[in-house]
């Protein structure tokens, strides 16, 4: 559009135009021409289009063009003269209406897109080739503690520490280069008070005409998910009921201090302790009572040794301490200590309980060779010890305690055996309640042996035959009689609708025993039990010596309708090593931190991530050592599936639980 105008000031007259200027405007000719130029046009801030006509800065100039019906018309103006002194100048213009229509549609879809990406709960932003913030939502403002526009075009180190700046410049220079893999890595972001922030990060070039012209990127504030690592990783290393580390870390510092020791060429020493009177303090006062013991008695013997001595919970109330660079003497002065220490009562309930110890002490490399060679040679002294009357520490004595330690093996490996050819092992089932049904549908098989009118528990003689061959036999017969056993009652349930599903004990042992797993598995093929009628609960996980062989048997069991379970779960690295590696469906959460859910809010938070942990990755929970309502209470607000203990009620002979079951046979 254009018109000729005459003047060269705000007086100048429309002597002519374009038809397409008429056409926009909607006026007719007589409208226009003749007409000042100043009636059809005028600019934002009023100011004169002709004041700088013929400068250098003479340029467009926004303004608007009053079409017929009073309509406002934007366009861009520019004002030529022509001639070298003639009056006449001419206008040109170019109607930005529809230009301005998309940018207002662009401003709203802006706004509306930022108002969304606000909503987001993560954090997004955006940096330029410079590592320049170009854009931040509210969540990223929100999460470092400094509003958008304190942000918006400072470098990316605003909010980061120093030590994490060259990662994130690494790591953004690499998909800038196209060379990074789109994975989430971590960093940890710092507030302008100082607060750490650990968040996962992911990444993505933004391009431009095939070139990256910067990076946008979102960020996860993942500070519930690294406590709950470290809550895990601190489990993994140390006994929840007393603080000490657990069998697996202590041994893992006494391998080290072995290591050290034999470098330097000097000695050190291990201390084996076990309480005296443990057993009869847990029958007559209850496992509370045991564990507020346990707990007063790693008082005791912290207090008891050096600064640089290592105190770790081997199982029940068995203790180890490692003493680096002592010898004979300085092992015994420190157990004469500890001995000192245990010899005053605890308070438990209003009475004075005994916290009288046995000790062993052997030493390297004197006695042993290596970690566990040291801790067999202690235990050996300590149950001399025991021996003498307990309440004394004794030194290892190679000869008369090996002899002792294969005759108590040998003699239990040639009972179990007859009893296994004599028919003399039986299962005890106890039930596992659904703590969201209050149902009891799954029992656990429990092994025992009949010898002289009396019941022995598993625990009495596993120990003892677990590193021979028997202790395939026994896995087989337990599976055989739990296959039976489901077959009978799937038999008894079509009159009495019957729904059991039944867990068993397998040691990790056999788990990755190519040979083993293949007869069990020809076991269950033939019997072919329904889909998660059996459970195979595994003990010992650290005991399996092939993951491989392990994982692979699990999954051709989980075809046929098996399920597996992480037996005792928590109580050492294994656990969570194994956990990623084999394909369970079930953990049993360790009755050690089942017992003090009640009253240590420790024990309770850690409970609870446990039982988080196994529902994110799919799998139930089962709690064990429940004993009474106020511990079930506070399962049922940790979220855990099941609950089994003496609450839900005792291990029971499978006949007593259900009558004619053995007759069926």
């Amino acid at each position: 559009m254009c018109a000729l105008l005459v003047g060269r000031d705000a007086r100048a007259v429309v002597v002519d135009c374009s038809p397409s200027l008429l056409a926009r405007l909607r006026r007719r000719r007589g409208e226009v021409v003749g007409k000042p130029f100043a009636r059809l046009f005028s600019t934002d801030d009023g100011d004169d289009p002709f004041r700088r006509l013929g400068t250098d800065s003479d340029g467009a100039r926004k303004g608007y063009l009053f079409a017929s019906g009073g309509e406002a018309v934007p366009v861009l103006l520019a004002l030529a003269p022509l001639g070298r002194e003639g009056e006449e100048s001419l206008a040109l213009m170019v109607d930005v209406s529809e230009f301005e229509r998309e940018q207002r549609e662009l401003a709203d879809q802006k706004r509306w897109l930022e108002s969304i990406l606000d909503t987001v709960r993560d954090a997004l932003w955006a940096l330029d080739r410079e590592e320049r913030i170009v854009y931040v939502n509210r969540s990223f403002a929100a999460s470092v503690g400094l509003p958008a526009e304190e942000l918006l075009g400072k470098h990316i180190s605003i909010v980061l520490p120093e030590d994490q700046l060259l990662r994130a410049r690494q790591m953004n220079r690499s998909h800038i280069r196209g060379e990074a893999p789109h994975t989430p890595y971590e960093l940890d972001v710092r507030t302008p008070s100082g607060r750490i922030i650990p968040v996962e990060v992911h990444i993505n070039p933004i391009r431009r005409e095939g070139k990256v012209v910067g990076l946008i990127g979102v960020s996860r504030d993942i500070s519930e998910r690294r406590r709950l690592q470290d809550q895990l990783s601190r489990l993994a290393r140390s006994d929840p009921l007393t603080g000490v580390l657990n069998r697996r870390s202590f041994m893992e510092e006494v391998d080290r201090e072995i290591t050290r020791s034999r470098r330097e060429g000097k000695g050190c020493a291990l201390l084996f302790i076990d309480l005296d009177s443990f057993k009869e303090v847990n029958d007559q006062l209850g496992h509370r009572a045991g564990d507020q013991l346990l707990v007063a008695v790693v008082e005791r013997i912290r207090q008891a040794v050096r600064r640089p001595d290592v105190v770790g919970r081997l199982g029940g109330d068995e203790f180890g301490v490692l003493l680096p660079g002592a010898d004979a003497a300085g092992a015994t002065a420190v157990a004469a200590r500890i001995l000192d220490a245990l010899e005053s009562p605890v308070l438990l309930f209003g009475q004075g309980v005994p916290a009288v110890a046995s000790i062993g002490v052997a030493l390297f490399p004197d006695h042993a060779n290596d970690a566990e060679e040291l801790l067999a040679r202690a235990d050996m002294a300590m149950y001399r010890a025991k021996g003498e009357g307990g309440r004394r520490a004794m030194v290892y004595q190679p000869g008369e305690a090996e002899a002792r330690r294969l005759q108590s093996r040998l003699s239990w490996e040639g009972r179990v055996r007859a009893a296994l050819a004599e028919g003399r092992l039986r299962l005890y089932c106890q039930p596992i309640v659904d703590l969201r049904t209050g149902q009891a549908n799954r029992y656990e098989l429990l092994l025992r042996l009949l010898e002289d009118g009396q019941v022995i528990p598993a625990g009495a003689f596993l120990p003892a035959i677990e590193r021979t061959d028997l202790i395939r036999q026994i896995d087989q017969w337990v599976v055989q009689e739990a296959l039976a056993m489901l077959r009978r009652l799937e038999a008894q349930g079509r009159n009495v609708h019957l729904h059991v599903d039944i867990h068993i004990n397998i040691s990790g042992r056999t788990l990755g025993q190519n040979g083993a797993v293949a007869v069990i598995e020809r076991i269950v093929r033939e019997s072919r039990p329904r889909p998660g009628r059996l459970v195979f609960e595994v003990t010992e996980t650290a005991e399996i010596s092939d993951l491989e062989t392990a994982r692979h048997f699990m999954q051709r069991m989980k075809e046929l309708g098996c399920a597996f379970a992480a037996d005792d779960f928590g109580v050492g690295y294994s656990s969570l090593q194994r956990l990623r590696a084999l394909p369970f469906d079930f953990i049993k959460i360790d009755g050690s931190f089942v017992a003090g859910v009640a009253e240590n809010d420790s024990d309770r938070r850690l409970v609870k991530a446990l039982a988080a942990a196994a529902r994110a990755i799919g799998m139930e929970s089962i709690a064990e050592q429940v004993e009474d309502t106020q511990t079930l209470g506070v399962l049922r607000l940790c979220n855990v599936d099941y609950a089994q203990g003496f609450w839900a009620g005792e291990p029971r002979p499978v006949e007593e639980m259900w009558p004619g079951l053995v007759a069926a046979k």
